[in-house]
């Protein structure tokens, strides 16, 4: 089993343990000093579901690490990595990282290969009704999320297009898709405005810029599933009525988690999570996977725009 560790940040500068009274009231120079030399890190394992992850509460408030250099804060956390790798952690979470870009010696989830696993019911809960009566739209990225996107929603909707500057990688895949369930993929390079007008969702799986969500249907839901990040603030700035998510609240258990928090947990504790990574999975895998969310309780609470709940 996967090691995996969740980061938080103390709620307040008592929740932190310095080990004496007395050096709370030191001056702020010296305990900065005293925390970067002992790293007074809690560290506790929680059983979750079919695994467990440690719980680690970080030596500062979130209020205290933003008021904190860049050159301190990078030396802190190499001690915090430092503290994890001992215990064989292969992958981390943060529930808030800061205003300061770090460095991370252990890989971060962001959330990234779950997101597309839980398209469907994002769908259904915004729409209020059924896939079969939607009309969906993939602006194809040319990468791996494109292709897992096509094979997870094309056996629940009549109306699926997919708008690719190269249609052509699509042909076998859309005479697959015919076989399998009778629909007629529409493959498009042009005419992106008279489609994308009709459109009920589209799914933005691009990395790169580019200005199509000016054609889109200002009722339709836009979720942008690519990894810039800085394409959802554009979007908001020239289309500020389109209805635009980028990120889900997931919950379980009757409690509320980040997409990146659930990543970390399939890291550890689902032999299929390498297969989604690899792209080694078939149309059988991810049948099995979706039993399996089920299964394990997971469902979309809330949707997020640019780090906001919306």
């Amino acid at each position: 089993m996967k090691k995996v560790a969740y980061l938080h940040w103390a709620k307040t500068s008592d929740e932190v343990n310095l080990g004496y009274n007395w050096i709370k009231k030191l001056p702020s120079f010296l305990k900065d000093q005293y925390i970067l030399k002992n790293c007074p890190v809690k560290v506790e394992e929680v059983p979750f579901l079919e695994t467990s992850f440690f719980e680690v509460q970080l030596p500062l408030t979130i209020e205290e690490a933003n008021g904190k250099s860049e050159r301190y804060l990078q030396k802190l956390m190499d001690r915090v990595m430092e503290i994890l790798e001992e215990k064989k952690v292969k992958m981390i979470c943060f529930s808030e990282k800061g205003k300061n870009k770090l460095y991370y010696s252990i890989p971060i989830s962001k959330g990234d290969y779950v997101i597309p696993f839980f398209i469907y019911w994002a769908i259904l809960k915004v729409a209020g009704r059924s896939l079969e009566d939607t009309e969906v739209t993939i602006l194809d990225g040319k990468n791996k999320t494109t292709d897992l996107i096509l094979d997870l929603i094309y056996p629940c909707v009549n109306y699926l297009n997919i708008i690719s500057d190269e249609t052509e990688r699509f042909k076998v895949k859309s005479e697959e898709i015919y076989d399998d369930v009778g629909l007629n993929l529409q493959l498009l390079s042009h005419n992106k405005k008279t489609v994308l007008e009709y459109t009920d969702v589209i799914i933005d799986c691009r990395d790169i810029p580019h200005t199509d969500f000016y054609y889109c249907n200002k009722r339709a839901m836009y979720f942008y599933i690519g990894d810039n990040k800085e394409m959802v603030k554009n979007i908001l700035i020239k289309c500020p009525d389109l209805k635009v998510i980028d990120d889900f609240i997931l919950s379980v258990q009757g409690k509320q988690y980040s997409t990146a928090f659930c990543e970390m947990i399939w890291f550890a504790s689902k032999e299929w999570f390498d297969l989604i990574v690899s792209k080694e999975y078939t149309l059988g895998d991810l049948k099995q996977i979706h039993k399996e969310i089920v299964k394990d309780g997971w469902k979309v609470e809330n949707f997020c725009r640019y780090g906001n709940i919306v």
